[in-house]
């Protein structure tokens, strides 16, 4: 139920902004559904997620944008989210699938997905770093 929430909240946002193309970016549902499935969810936890899900938007935008060839640029996205996965020691699938998403947007909605990803990831693991926190206090409280 509270992942329900947090996503209609986030559609909320989305149409009173206009940004309806925007409403469900498929990496950030994705590792959100799985976060709230955990026991424990850390702001940095939190914040490392939202980090390197924006980076690979921005990355895979800048490279659509910029190289005309496909295969080119699906080969630095593997490479490129290979190398962001290991220094941020992130492991997420989505990383690697949020660099294609560029291709099946349309283009006005490509320019504005980076920061789109950042206000989404902001929004939502916020919510759910909030929602855990409360549940660990409610925990915390009936066990005693």
């Amino acid at each position: 139920m509270a992942f329900l929430l947090i996503m209609l909240g986030w559609l909320v946002v989305c149409w009173l902004f206009g940004i309806e193309q925007l409403a469900a970016i498929p990496p950030v549902v994705v590792v959100a559904y799985e976060a709230i499935h955990k026991r424990v969810y850390r702001i940095q936890t939190a914040f490392k997620q939202g980090f390197t899900l924006t980076l690979s938007a921005t990355i895979g935008t800048l490279l659509y944008l910029t190289i005309s060839s496909w295969t080119v640029i699906i080969l630095m996205d593997i490479l490129l989210m290979l190398f962001l996965s290991l220094v941020t020691r992130v492991r997420m699938p989505a990383l690697y699938a949020f660099t294609l998403f560029p291709f099946i947007l349309p283009v006005e909605a490509v320019h504005s997905l980076p920061l789109t990803t950042l206000w989404a990831a902001l929004y939502t693991f916020t919510c759910l770093w909030m929602y855990k926190k409360m549940m660990w206090r409610r925990e915390v409280r009936v066990s005693y």
